[in-house]
């Protein structure tokens, strides 16, 4: 059904349901009217509000310095509250300081092995983890920067319920690629099982 809306009207055109033309300020211009008159009334209380005496820089005598203080200091104290005197944020603390060196292994009988990190990934799948971090250790000895050797390295060694390992090799990970998703999210996980034993 073609519309008796001309193109030139088409911005103020309205159709109803039916897609007959339905003239707008009848249905919308009496609400419309009373909206634009509200604002318009809002907007000169406000600027009345704003123009008497005294009032021209009101916003030079906001102390945003004392404001951002009080949020500091508001902020602090919900920290405080939401770790609940269970020391939470220390722990945290504590467990990524504990994250120095890794150690590895001395006599490792994967030292010539050329492709470490494929050859590890193999061994995972195959279920032979131990061998797998014997590999990964090889990989980030050589590529001190292979964020997914010290994700997957973390990773067995968080299976292995060794944390504080994990943890290192996480960050170490970290360090290598903030934006390494997997890595991050199991560092938070070795973090927390750290911190509750």
């Amino acid at each position: 059904m073609l519309s008796a809306c001309s193109w030139a009207d088409s911005a103020s055109c309205v159709l109803d349901q039916n897609g007959r033309e339905v003239d707008w300020d009848e249905l919308y211009g009496h609400e419309a009217a009373q909206s634009a008159a509200s604002a318009e009334q809002l907007g000169g209380e406000l600027a009345d509000l704003l123009a008497k005496p005294g009032r021209e820089g009101f916003a030079e005598d906001v102390d945003f310095a004392a404001q951002e203080q009080e949020m500091n200091r508001l902020f602090e104290e919900w920290s405080n509250e939401l770790d609940g005197g269970y020391g939470l944020r220390e722990g945290m603390e504590s467990a990524w300081q504990k994250a120095s060196e890794v150690q590895f292994a001395e006599d490792n009988p994967f030292k010539d092995e050329a492709n470490a990190l494929q050859r590890a990934q193999q061994l995972i799948l195959e279920g032979r983890d131990h061998e797998a971090m014997l590999c990964l250790e090889v990989e980030v000895q050589r590529n001190p920067q292979s964020s997914e050797g010290w994700r997957l390295l973390g990773q067995l060694n968080a299976e292995q319920d060794q944390d504080d390992q994990a943890i290192k090799c996480l960050k170490k990970g970290y360090e290598a690629d903030p934006y390494n998703l997997h890595s991050l999210m199991a560092l938070g996980v070795s973090q927390t099982n750290e911190m509750e034993v």
